[in-house]
C-alpha cells in the first residue's frame, strides 16, 4: 500500500452532513483507502486553515517518510469569512480567515517544510461548492440573509472567491514544480453533475463524493 499523509480541513476528514448535521464517517473513510490501496496518515482537522495546519505539520514533522507523499488540502476555510459578524455590519470591512497573500506565503512554505522532511507534497485544489446551498446553510440559524447578500452583491460571488483559492494552489504549485492533486477537475467531470457529489451544506462530500476523493487520490499518486 502507498503511504500517504494528509495535512487538510474537513474534506479528507471523513465529515458529512446529515439531516443538518455534522457527522465523521472515519470507518467509510478507512475502508476507501484500503478499497484504493492507501495507507493514510490523517492529519487533518474540522475547521483547519493553513496557519493551523503549519503547527499540526510542526508538531507531526517527524512522521513524514522520506519518498512518501504529503497531501496539503487547504483553502475552503482560509476563504472563509465571519457571516455572523457580516450580517450585523454589511456595510463594513470584513476580511476572510487567511488573506490571500497570507496564504499564497504560508502554503509555500509547508511545501517547502515538507520536502526539507523528504516527503512528496501533492498541492490539492479544492472541490467545487454548490453556492445557493451554501448561502442557505450559514443563514439556517437566522441570520439576516438581504444583509449578507447586500455584502456579497450576489451569491455567485461565493463560489468565485473559493474558485480563487484553488486557483492560487494551482498557481503555486506550478511554480513550485510541486504535484498537484487536482480534486476540483474530477468533481467536474464527474457524469452525474458535481452538485450531486456534495451534501446539503454545499461544501462537503457526500459518500459518492469521498469515493471520488479517494479514487483521484490513488491515480495522482500512481502517477
Amino acid at each position: 500500500m502507498t503511504l500517504v499523509s494528509i495535512l487538510g480541513d474537513s474534506i479528507f476528514r471523513g465529515i458529512t452532513v446529515e439531516n443538518g448535521k455534522y457527522r465523521l464517517r472515519r470507518a467509510f473513510r478507512d475502508e476507501l483507502a484500503e478499497r484504493y490501496g492507501l495507507c493514510v496518515r490523517d492529519l487533518c482537522r474540522f475547521g483547519a486553515v493553513i496557519g493551523k495546519g503549519m503547527e499540526i505539520f510542526a508538531k507531526n514533522a517527524g512522521s513524514v517518510i522520506a519518498g512518501g507523499f504529503t497531501v496539503i488540502e487547504y483553502g475552503g476555510n482560509d476563504c472563509d469569512y465571519e457571516w455572523e459578524d457580516i450580517a450585523k455590519a454589511p456595510s463594513g470591512s470584513h476580511i476572510c480567515r487567511t488573506p490571500p497573500e497570507l496564504f499564497d506565503r504560508e502554503y509555500r512554505q509547508m511545501i517547502t517544510e515538507v520536502r526539507r522532511k523528504g516527503g512528496i507534497p501533492l498541492a490539492s485544489t479544492l472541490p467545487p461548492i454548490d453556492a445557493d446551498r451554501y448561502f442557505d446553510w450559514i443563514c439556517r440559524g437566522g441570520l439576516d440573509r438581504n444583509a449578507i447578500l447586500s455584502w456579497l452583491g450576489d451569491v455567485g460571488h461565493i463560489f468565485r472567491w473559493h474558485e480563487s483559492y484553488s486557483d492560487a494552489v494551482a498557481r503555486i504549485a506550478r511554480e513550485e514544480k510541486c504535484g498537484i492533486l487536482d480534486l476540483r477537475s474530477a468533481f467536474f467531470a464527474a457524469p452525474e453533475g458535481y452538485r450531486s457529489l456534495l451534501c446539503e451544506d454545499g461544501i462537503h462530500p457526500n459518500g459518492r463524493g469521498q469515493d471520488l476523493l479517494y479514487r483521484t487520490l490513488s491515480e495522482a499518486v500512481a502517477a
